[in-house]
């Protein structure tokens, strides 16, 4: 069974640790049917160039929709009550502090249960203890259905609506989960973000590091998503899977291995991190072992997906060319939001697993690297519109 730890669970995990090595490469080459090439051959194959760049142009400018466009049929009443299920990581505050204000321009009150996030299975208490105070709404964060199924079936019993927010499953009815904004479709967006960036800037033949957590399954996702994408646009680059787990990112074990790896293949110029926080401590650790990171040709280019602090400053110094910021807040009114269509019985469907508003980060376009991308401009005046209410 693939073990499940949210993409903000691994910024907050890795923000105070120095990461550095870790076993586990496997070679993955992203190949298919070789062509004429030659040494004046200056990018990958043209029409995956330019297909790459095609994509990756649609999600480069700053974006400014909620990504939900349908409004209610009518204004909804005031003192509504939810109880959220939610942590007290950095980023898990983030969720919840948009669900809260969400639930305020509606006149809603929230009660907030945080869980441990490294006992998932108190998710499931909290549940069982949000059914005894018997809310109109119960919203629950990156928890598996695997861990809260006897708390969703209490909820079910007790006639109360659950409603997930960035969780590994898809939203069903049947199962009592009525919504999933900022899903694994999200994983599998940045990754084809990610990997339009290298394919439409490497060579024919480039060579790309992948670090990620398999065992995880929006990152096994992430991972399958990129390699396809990479194969389908560069036929001709290759991939190494570098594989850790969860374990070795907390161990501070990371940078070192992703160090020694390229110390010792120095063809590979592009490194992607499926989850910012896994590169914490990486430009200094290949600053020190005398790598050279950067944008040049010879240089070695980083991208990865989910920005924090630590991304943004190495951005901003030049030590990684991409990262992509999400749009937490956002999704704590898409979860409020979803519950709102479920009370005017209206379709799901325009949130049922919606993609969150994405901003990709280079250094055209970073100064601050505490300022992280919490929506599009006036997300919330736009969810409000929608609500017939302000």
């Amino acid at each position: 069974m693939s073990r499940r730890f949210p993409r903000f669970r691994w910024m907050a995990a890795v923000a105070a640790v120095a990461l550095a090595s870790v076993a586990g490469c496997s070679s993955s080459g992203a190949t298919g049917a070789t062509g004429a090439t030659g040494a004046t051959e200056p990018s990958a194959a043209s029409s995956g160039a330019a297909a790459a760049t095609t994509f990756f142009d649609k999600y480069a400018g700053t974006p400014t929709s909620i990504n939900i466009s349908v409004p209610l049929k009518q204004a909804p009443p005031s003192g509504k009550t939810i109880v959220f299920i939610g942590d007290n990581t950095t980023n898990g505050m983030r969720v919840q502090a948009g669900a809260q204000a969400a639930a305020a321009a509606l006149g809603w009150h929230v009660t907030v249960l945080n869980y441990d996030v490294s006992n998932p299975s108190a998710g499931n208490n909290a549940i069982l203890q949000a059914v005894q105070a018997k809310p109109d709404f119960i919203g629950y964060l990156a928890l598996p259905a695997s861990v809260v199924g006897p708390g969703i079936a209490a909820a079910k019993a007790a006639g109360i609506p659950a409603f997930s927010v960035l969780g590994p499953d898809a939203p069903s009815a049947a199962d009592w989960r009525f919504s999933n904004p900022g899903g694994t479709a999200d994983f599998e967006l940045g990754a084809k973000v990610d990997a339009a960036y290298i394919v439409s800037r490497a060579t024919a033949n480039s060579k790309i590091l992948l670090v990620n957590v398999p065992s995880i399954s929006e990152l096994a996702s992430y991972g399958q998503t990129f390699r396809a994408e990479v194969a389908t646009g560069c036929p001709n680059c290759s991939i190494n899977n570098l594989n850790v787990e969860y374990s070795d990112v907390t161990a501070g074990t990371v940078p070192a291995t992703v160090v020694s790896f390229l110390r010792s293949h120095s063809d590979y110029k592009y490194v992607d991190f499926a989850i910012g926080g896994f590169d914490t401590g990486f430009a200094a650790a290949a600053k020190a072992a005398g790598l050279n990171l950067g944008a040049g040709a010879n240089a070695i280019k980083v991208v990865s997906y989910t920005a924090g602090p630590s991304n943004l400053s190495d951005i901003l110094a030049g030590a990684e060319q991409l990262d992509i910021d999400i749009a937490l807040p956002w999704a704590g009114w898409a979860l409020v939001d979803a519950m709102l269509r479920y009370d005017e019985h209206m379709s799901l469907e325009p949130n049922w697993d919606a993609n969150e508003p994405i901003l990709v980060v280079t250094k055209a376009n970073v100064t601050n690297p505490n300022a992280l991308f919490d929506g599009p401009d006036g997300y919330q005046e736009q969810f409000k519109k929608l609500w017939l209410v302000g």
